[in-house]
């Protein structure tokens, strides 16, 4: 394992800085603490730690150039991603959409596949490459998430609806919907109302 210094972890701290992905946020703060407890006590605290600090200086390197085939752009859903911002959960049909850690990135996730298949950040959906595959590999179009991620942003709550009377679960909690008038409305009321309706 490579050794990092305080040197390290304070230029990995600039890097961060710099940069204004969500992924970066708040690892400035960790490299500065990690840098002055080197400095304070000559070691980690642990391997795992010293482990932690290599990551954070790897991550913190300038990534390669996106790639810029078109399907790379995204779908824009600025209204599904600012019911995420309410709600940390969203399920429907076979796709789970998970917010990380009270942070704006949104991971989604496929029923049956181990990983995430794509996410949502900033308004923006993005299929990552072995999801598309995953998606093909459940037997499901390639249109399948494109379509379900527009149909969600072009009325949250309805889609909310109509996903929960078909599963008999809340899109929003996952709980079972017990309440008869929760099961017809498809939601229940507290959920119901972190969409402003």
């Amino acid at each position: 394992m490579t050794t990092v210094t305080h040197l390290d972890l304070i230029n990995a701290s600039m890097r961060f800085q710099t940069r204004t992905d969500s992924f970066a946020a708040g690892k400035a703060d960790i490299c500065r603490d990690l840098a002055s407890k080197l400095i304070r006590f000559g070691r980690f605290a642990s391997d795992k730690q010293a482990e932690f600090a290599a990551k954070l200086v790897s991550w913190s390197m300038p990534r390669p150039a996106a790639d810029t085939r078109p399907e790379a752009e995204g779908i824009a859903v600025p209204n599904l991603y600012a019911v995420l911002l309410k709600h940390s959960t969203f399920h429907v049909d076979r796709l789970a959409i998970s917010r990380k850690n009270q942070d704006s990135l949104c991971w989604l996730k496929l029923e049956g596949h181990d990983g995430v298949i794509g996410i949502l950040d900033r308004g923006i959906a993005k299929l990552t490459r072995k999801g598309a595959q995953a998606i093909v590999d459940a037997g499901l179009s390639a249109d399948w998430l494109p379509t379900l991620l527009r149909e969600l942003d072009a009325d949250p709550l309805t889609a909310a609806k109509k996903y929960g009377k078909l599963s008999g679960r809340c899109c929003s909690c996952g709980r079972d919907l017990t309440d008869p008038d929760s099961i017809e409305a498809g939601i229940g009321p507290i959920c119901a109302g972190k969409f402003g309706g």
